[in-house]
C-alpha cells in the first residue's frame, strides 16, 4: 500500500515528501516485526498443547480465506487463545466465561507486545488488543462494530473451524479425565458452532464431510446441527 501511495499519478493521492513515505514504511516495518515476534511466541508452546497446533492453524484459517487481511487480524488471530484455555467452571455460565478470557488475553497480549516494542504505535497496539477482547462477543459496540466488525467476525470464524478441523482431536484428549466430560464437550461444541457465520459452517461441513460425525452427536437438538 505504501508503494502503491507513492507511485500515483494523482499528487494529491501520494505521499506530501519523502519523510512521510519513510514513517509510514517504518510503520509497516513495525507491524512485519510484530507479527514475527508474536509467531515466535506461539511456537515457544509446548507440543501436545492445545494451543500449539489451534493458534497458527486460526492464522492459517484466517489467511485462507481472505488474504488481504491485516497483520493486526493476524497477530489476534495468532494469540488469541494466547493465555491459556480452562474450560472449568458452571457450564451454564460458559458464554460468558469465555469474554471474560478473551479479554484477560487481550491484557496480556498487549502487555506483552508493548514491553517488546517499546515505540509500538499506539492504534496498532490498540487494534490487536480489540480484535481479540471482543472476538467472543456477539453482540458488538456500535463505535468497535464499525471499526473492526469484519475483522473480528474472520477471527471467531478462523477460530471455530480451527476449533472442528485440526484442534477437536486434541482437545477431546485434554479432557479425558474429566468426570463430566460428554456434558462439556456438548456445551464446547455448541458454543463454537453457534458463534460461526453460515459461511464458515459450510467450510466445516465440507472440511469434515467424512469424520464430522465425531461431534455432530452433540448437535442433535441445535437447529444449526451440522
Amino acid at each position: 500500500k505504501v508503494i502503491k501511495k507513492m507511485t500515483r499519478k494523482n499528487p494529491n493521492d501520494r505521499y506530501e515528501n519523502a519523510n512521510e513515505a519513510l514513517v509510514a514504511f517504518k510503520k509497516v516495518n513495525q507491524m512485519h516485526n510484530v507479527y514475527h515476534f508474536v509467531v515466535e511466541q506461539t511456537n515457544l508452546i509446548s507440543p501436545g498443547d492445545y494451543r500449539d497446533k489451534h493458534l497458527a492453524d486460526t492464522e492459517r484459517w484466517l489467511v485462507a480465506r481472505n488474504s488481504k487481511v491485516s497483520y493486526a487480524q493476524k497477530i489476534a488471530a495468532r494469540m488469541h487463545d494466547y493465555s491459556g484455555i480452562n474450560i472449568g467452571g458452571n457450564l451454564e455460565y460458559y458464554p460468558r466465561y469465555k469474554k471474560k478470557e478473551a479479554e484477560k488475553c487481550s491484557i496480556e497480549v498487549k502487555n506483552l507486545i508493548k514491553g517488546k516494542f517499546s515505540g509500538i504505535d499506539k492504534i496498532f497496539l490498540n487494534r490487536i488488543s480489540d480484535l481479540i477482547f471482543y472476538h467472543e462477543h456477539k453482540n458488538l459496540p456500535l463505535d468497535i462494530r464499525n471499526s473492526i466488525g469484519g475483522g473480528i467476525g474472520r477471527i471467531r470464524d478462523a477460530d471455530s473451524i480451527s476449533f472442528f478441523v485440526t484442534s477437536y482431536d486434541s482437545f477431546v484428549n485434554g479432557m479425558s479425565k474429566e468426570k463430566d466430560k460428554n456434558d462439556r464437550l456438548k456445551t464446547v461444541i455448541k458454543y463454537m458452532w453457534e458463534k460461526m457465520s453460515d459461511e464458515a459452517r459450510d467450510c466445516v461441513r465440507w472440511e469434515q464431510k467424512i469424520a464430522y460425525k465425531k461431534f455432530d452427536k452433540y448437535l442433535i437438538n441445535n437447529s444449526n446441527k451440522i
